[in-house]
C-alpha cells in the first residue's frame, strides 16, 4: 500500500484543527462562514461511494458451430438430398423438404471438425453451405 505524503503546511493546519475544543471549532466554523462564505459540506472532499465489485470474468466454453444450407445447385438436387440423408437421420421426404427450405439450419452446436465435415460433403454434393461459430457461456 502506498503511503500518502502530506505537505508541511497541510500537516500544520490539520494538527492545529485537531487540538481545537468544540467551542473553538464552532468559532472557526462561524469565521469561515462570515469572512469567506464557506459552509460545512459545501466542498465534499471525500466521495464516499461504494466501489462496485469487479465483474467476474466470463468463462467461455469452446466455440460451437452451426451449419446453414444457403442454396442448392438445381442440377445437383438429388445428390444434395443423398448427402443430407447420409449426414443426418432423415428420410427422403424430410431431406428434400430441408433442401427446398434453403436457407435453413442443417445442424446446431457441432464441434469444429464435425461442422467442417458437413460443409465439405455438402459442397461436394453441390450445395452452398455456411458454418457459423458461436460461443456459449459456461
Amino acid at each position: 500500500m502506498v503511503e500518502r505524503v502530506w505537505s508541511a503546511d497541510v500537516q500544520a493546519i490539520g494538527d492545529r484543527i485537531v487540538t481545537l475544543t468544540p467551542a473553538k471549532a464552532g468559532e472557526l466554523q462561524r469565521y469561515l462562514d462570515v469572512i469567506y462564505g464557506l459552509k460545512p459540506g459545501m466542498f465534499p472532499i471525500l466521495d464516499v461511494r461504494p466501489v462496485p465489485p469487479e465483474p467476474e470474468p466470463t468463462v467461455w466454453a469452446d466455440p460451437v458451430f452451426d451449419v446453414v444450407l444457403e442454396s442448392v445447385d438445381p442440377v445437383r438436387r438429388i445428390v444434395v438430398i443423398k448427402a443430407l440423408r447420409d449426414l443426418l437421420p432423415l428420410g427422403l421426404r424430410e431431406a428434400r423438404d430441408l433442401m427446398e427450405q434453403a436457407p435453413s439450419m442443417i445442424a446446431k452446436g457441432l464441434a469444429r471438425e464435425e461442422a467442417e465435415r458437413f460443409q465439405q460433403e455438402l459442397r461436394l454434393a453441390g450445395a452452398k453451405v455456411v458454418v457459423k461459430a458461436r460461443r456459449e457461456e459456461c
